[in-house]
């Protein structure tokens, strides 16, 4: 059964859903300028549905931007924090690969 949850408790809702998408900018705002995964997830909380990248997209983008950083061994890596952010995306992009690995098996 369904509820509406009224006026005060969607602006509570959409409240919360502001505070965590600027969190998260603000996340992202501490790798630096130039590092190849700070556009890839800022383009993730885009507003615009259409200026999000796709899953086949994402999954490229991300697959190249994490074989560039492990090359430059830490170049871009500066922080504690950013190295932590990094490795943290990098692991959930691995996740992702294998979900879409698995989702393109159960196609075949």
């Amino acid at each position: 059964r369904s509820e509406s949850i009224g006026a005060d408790g969607e602006r509570e809702v959409h409240e919360k859903v502001i505070a965590e998408v600027e969190r998260r900018r603000t996340d992202v705002d501490r790798l630096p300028d130039g590092h190849p995964l700070k556009e890839i997830v800022l383009r993730c909380l885009s507003n615009a549905p259409g200026d999000r990248p796709t899953a086949a997209d994402l999954h490229d983008e991300v697959k190249s931007a994490a074989s560039y950083l492990k090359d430059q061994s830490g170049v871009h890596l500066q922080r504690n924090e950013e190295r932590t952010f990094q490795q943290d995306v990098i692991r959930r992009m691995d996740a992702m690969e294998d979900v879409l690995r698995e989702q393109a098996a159960d196609k075949e």
